[in-house]
């Protein structure tokens, strides 16, 4: 049987359906992908392939935020928990937006932004490189949106859980449909990748906080100068961080990237991105 996808978006407008005492409903089974037609039945709504949920299965879910698989006639809340405690979450982050993914109360996307429209802004960014590296999955937005604008793009994500998310969610699954390639690796094993490869490189740090320093240092900003082409442009993914204001990762970040020798470093305030040009 086929799966299907839900979030309390979706599930509310069953409900009001109901309550208006339709018998029908158009609705996005793959979280705003595609409509398709479901019937609503006294005590049950009926898919189109036949399966079957209880309504009353539904109702603790209409003020979740989590994202659910209708698979087999059950109901599966998308999250697990990992060896060491934490919860990886599929959540909804808007009506009409991807799903985001929360890690022990922490969004992956972070600011007050459209992923949709973060997805775009980046695509523009990178139309005249071809050969893009990608450090940090998030999700796989970026690298299938790079990907079908026709890049040639290679992804680094240390986190294995996120890509194992990543295989359920329907709006991240062309990422290995397409077979873009990826490596889960340390960042330290840049320094195995040769001189001047890439045309662009979209970093994507997790936020700044005493445990993530190393990802904000200036070896590593140096080893993304060494590896990028001359002209070659690097792109930096700001989320809000933990530990201090965001103007001032946003400064500190701008000064490391000056005294390496970038050419030109500028911060796209709207998006929260910091352009920094070789």
């Amino acid at each position: 049987m086929r799966e299907y996808f839900l979030s309390h978006y979706q599930i509310r407008q069953i409900y009001i359906a109901k309550k208006l005492g339709l018998n029908s409903i158009k609705i996005s089974l793959d979280l705003n992908k595609t409509k398709q037609y479901i019937t609503i039945n006294k005590d049950f709504i009926l898919f189109p392939d036949g399966q079957r949920i209880n309504l009353y299965n539904l109702s603790g879910l209409i003020k979740k935020n989590i994202i659910i698989m209708i698979r087999d006639n059950e109901i599966y809340e998308m999250f697990f928990k990992t060896p060491d405690s934490r919860i990886y979450k599929l959540i909804s982050n808007g009506e009409l937006d991807y799903p985001n993914l929360e890690t022990s109360g922490r969004k992956l996307f972070s600011k007050d932004i459209p992923i949709k429209d973060l997805v775009r802004n980046v695509t523009d960014y990178f139309i005249k490189r071809q050969k893009i590296l990608i450090i940090g999955a998030k999700l796989g937005y970026y690298p299938i949106a790079l990907f079908e604008s026709g890049k040639d793009v290679t992804v680094y994500e240390e986190d294995k859980y996120i890509l194992e998310m990543m295989k359920y969610n329907p709006l991240s699954r062309e990422f290995f449909e397409y077979k873009i390639k990826f490596k889960t690796d340390r960042l330290y094993s840049l320094r195995n990748i040769p001189e001047k490869s890439f045309d662009g490189i979209l970093y994507c740090p997790p936020p700044f906080s005493r445990t993530t320093r190393y990802y904000y240092s200036k070896p590593i900003y140096t080893e993304f100068c060494r590896i990028l082409k001359p002209k070659g442009l690097l792109l930096i993914d700001v989320e809000p961080p933990m530990a201090v204001t965001t103007s001032r990762i946003i400064r500190n970040t701008q000064l490391k990237l000056e005294n390496i020798k970038f050419s030109s470093v500028e911060l796209d305030r709207e998006n929260l991105f910091i352009l920094a040009r070789k």
